[in-house]
């Protein structure tokens, strides 16, 4: 099960499951409040995600999950993984959520609009980090273009004021699960300092570092490829310090 970041849509594996075997079973969402998916007038909290969640795993999953997450959805994948430890089995983590983010980029107070708010976000998160050009289709890029929608900027608006990034805490100790962390150097968004505290505080987890920012999946899509084949063939954990 595939859980996109922040701002963006399932499209954002799109490069990774173009290099998955056929015999997986995928599951890929938009998460509620973003890409194709509804934008219900609601409170985009922890609790709302983790409840949608734990639906979807219920309606769309049979036997065991590994559930795989980028940035906000990577945090939303630990807690998936921690509320139902009998169905996920192992969890593949890229730059999550969790700990905090750069506080910087939450901070939409001064700005006049729920769209400008929404556009300056987008830039901070979205536009240093990853080449959009993958999104070939035009269909695909108004997907990908939430501003285009007052439903969505709207949503993203409510997620940035609802949500709390760091909801994990000290949760990170009961992840009995393996867990593959992987985590660009570069991060400007969720530095790697975050990336070092989370590894030392999961159990059971395999972290590595990649040469790139936010969206490792997009920009080093054969080498995320790569460490998600080889782990789902042999999930395990690295000899802790």
């Amino acid at each position: 099960m595939f859980l996109h970041g922040y701002g963006e849509s399932l499209l954002s594996w799109r490069l990774v499951l173009d290099r998955f075997p056929r015999h997986y079973r995928v599951v890929a969402v938009d998460l509620p409040g973003f890409g194709l998916a509804d934008k219900p007038d609601t409170t985009y909290d922890v609790a709302f995600y983790r409840g949608w969640l734990s639906e979807l795993l219920g309606r769309e999953t049979r036997g065991p999950v590994v559930v795989v997450g980028h940035s906000m959805g990577g945090q939303l994948a630990a807690q998936l993984a921690l509320d139902h430890p009998a169905r996920v089995v192992a969890a593949i983590l890229l730059d999550p959520a969790g700990l905090g983010i750069n506080a910087l980029l939450t901070d939409t107070s001064g700005l006049a609009s729920p769209a400008t708010a929404w556009v300056a976000t987008a830039i901070a998160f979205v536009l240093p980090v990853h080449d959009t050009a993958w999104l070939a289709e035009t269909g695909e890029r108004v997907a990908y273009s939430p501003a285009n929608d007052t439903l969505a900027t709207q949503a993203a608006r409510r997620v940035l004021s609802a949500f709390d990034f760091g909801a994990l805490g000290d949760q990170l100790g009961r992840l009995r699960q393996p867990v593959l962390l992987l985590w660009g150097r570069h991060d400007p968004t969720i530095p790697l300092a975050l990336g070092d505290s989370m590894a030392r505080a999961l159990p059971c987890r395999r972290y590595l570092v990649l040469p790139t920012l936010h969206r490792p999946q997009q920009t080093l899509p054969d080498t995320v490829a790569a460490a998600m084949l080889a782990f789902l063939r042999a999930p395990g954990c690295d000899s802790l310090p």
